[in-house]
């Protein structure tokens, strides 16, 4: 019995000591945008006209243009096809750099590249920083023009 005590003692102290009291403590970052990107008779583009391994994605941090890669992401240039709700969107993840509107380059191909720019709200002590409004080629279209369930918004190119 007064191992048993003693197990229960160990273990109580193990659990009250390993959790963070804090409810602040977990981060929330949100920097996904979804596209849809249709032709001008409403048909999707993504995988036809637009192919995922073509579409690149740059910051712009501290007056230099940055390419996006890191081989150990699941999508290493930030971009990826997800489908919501039975259609097809193009999920960026946009700069989160520190400035007031931080800027993403979207380069489709060779010959046509977008412009992304951002701005975020971010709590006080940074743990929550949420995309709260999108220019895409110097117009607003988020939370403006917002479609799908998710923060997104459709390209008619």
């Amino acid at each position: 019995m007064r191992y048993l005590s003693s197990i229960l003692s160990i273990a109580m102290a193990a659990m009250i000591t390993s959790c963070d009291k804090s409810p602040d403590s977990a981060e929330v970052i949100g920097n996904s945008l979804d596209l849809y990107v249709q032709n001008s008779n409403g048909e999707n583009l993504l995988g036809s006209t637009y192919l995922i391994e073509d579409i690149k994605l740059y910051y712009l941090n501290n007056g230099k243009t940055e390419e996006v890669f890191d081989a150990n992401m699941a999508a290493p240039r930030n971009v990826k096809f997800v489908d919501i709700e039975g259609n097809t969107a193009l999920r960026i993840f946009a700069n989160l750099n520190d400035e007031e509107y931080p800027t993403t380059y979207l380069e489709w191909n060779a010959e046509d590249t977008d412009t992304i720019r951002c701005h975020y709200y971010r709590s006080e002590d940074n743990s929550t920083i949420q995309i709260d409004s999108v220019w895409y080629n110097g117009l607003k279209v988020f939370p403006d023009q917002a479609f799908g369930p998710t923060e997104g918004f459709k390209i008619v190119k």
